[in-house]
């Protein structure tokens, strides 16, 4: 982290591929605070170029915010390592972890300033705007309350700890991608360090609605998986070694540069291209798993994969047959008798990536007929 500067607050908040007008009010509601001794880090989690090119133009506007862009094309969401990102570029002497999806009132920033302290959490409450609120010229002064607030016990959107606190436990654990449990993780390893937790009163801050689009990106298991992590690491710090908060350039990148390429690679299709019923069959899935590790231990470095995951509609009817009769044949174990492609190929693929150590860089693409995803040998 860069040598803490005269600023006193640096906030800190993440992005990727949403749309530009919530952003807008986002930095609209920072440029009319009243307290002025903040900086704003703006991490760029991987959007599309365009995105990411007219974000850096109306970003760059204001002389309090920096925009920074971490190189994660093809990669989940991972909000922990993007905070961390983040937080590897501020030089304020506390850190305010919050989300792009809040409207700062114009005394909002002030009044946290004013509570924060180095040897405690902070966090606060919100308002959460419905889905057809258009009176933004409503909240700068923060008179608009008649909407419901945030649950008491919420701790992602407004966090405010020191930089010293933040380092000291290594942010947020990245292991967390997706969706959901850092910020959980990280207040619990706070805690543990001796930071105690406190809820601050401050002037209204507002929750632009938006649709909840994570839970069905999630591989099978891998919540409770992520859960299992968090409760079974008492006392550790944040994943990633003295590498946490990593920005990454497409240097970084061998899978995007192999994607683009179309280059040699060792291809896998789930399931094959002219699929029979048998090969929905459960054994399929364990012969694939086998497969994919047994030559991936034999590549060498730096090898490329491709890994296809059909579901065009005729491989959805042919799969939808496949389990009905399975499941007619094996009463009463049918259960999960039976491969479904994209659901256990996808499950598969993501646990070989994050826990085999075979796979040194990865890009995932999803398209309306198929999920590819690019391997490269560690």
């Amino acid at each position: 982290m860069p040598a803490q500067g005269t600023i006193k607050l640096s906030v800190l908040v993440a992005f990727r591929d949403r749309d530009l007008a919530r952003v807008d009010r986002f930095l609209a509601g920072l440029d009319g605070q009243r307290f002025r001794s903040f900086e704003l880090i703006f991490l760029d989690y991987g959007s599309a170029a365009a995105v990411a090119a007219e974000l850096h133009k109306r970003v760059s506007r204001f002389s309090w915010a920096r925009y920074v862009f971490n190189e994660t094309t093809g990669m989940p969401w991972n909000r922990a390592h993007a905070l961390n990102s983040a937080a590897r570029q501020a030089r304020g002497e506390y850190l305010l972890c919050t989300d792009i999806d809040l409207v700062y009132s114009q005394n909002a920033l002030g009044a946290l300033a004013e509570a924060a302290m180095p040897d405690a959490w902070v966090g606060a409450s919100f308002y959460l705007l419905p889905k057809a609120f258009s009176d933004w010229e409503l909240l700068a002064e923060g008179s608009f309350t008649a909407a419901p607030q945030s649950h008491a016990n919420t701790l992602g959107a407004i966090q405010l700890v020191s930089r010293e606190a933040f380092a000291a436990v290594r942010g947020f654990d990245e292991f967390f991608r997706i969706w959901g449990v850092e910020d959980f993780d990280f207040h619990s390893r706070l805690q543990r360090a001796g930071i105690r937790s406190q809820k601050a009163e401050i002037p209204p801050v507002y929750h632009q609605w938006h649709p909840s689009a994570a839970m069905p990106e999630m591989p099978l298991g891998w919540l409770e998986v992520m859960n299992f992590h968090s409760l079974t690491r008492s006392g550790s710090s944040g994943a990633g070694g003295e590498g946490w908060g990593r920005c990454l350039t497409a240097a970084d990148r061998p899978a995007l540069a192999a994607e683009r390429s179309g280059g040699t690679a060792r291809r896998f299709i789930l399931p094959s291209e002219q699929p029979s019923l048998a090969d929905f069959a459960a054994w399929k899935k364990i012969d694939f798993m086998r497969t994919l590790l047994r030559d991936l231990s034999a590549a060498a470095a730096g090898e490329t994969f491709v890994c296809e995951i059909e579901h065009s509609l005729s491989i959805q009817c042919k799969e939808w047959l496949a389990r009905t009769l399975f499941r007619l044949r094996y009463r009463p174990l049918a259960g999960d008798r039976f491969f479904q492609p994209r659901r256990d190929g996808r499950a598969i693929l993501w646990y070989i990536i994050i826990f085999s150590g075979l796979v040194a860089d990865y890009s995932i693409k999803n398209s309306g007929h198929n999920d590819r995803y690019t391997l490269v040998r560690a």
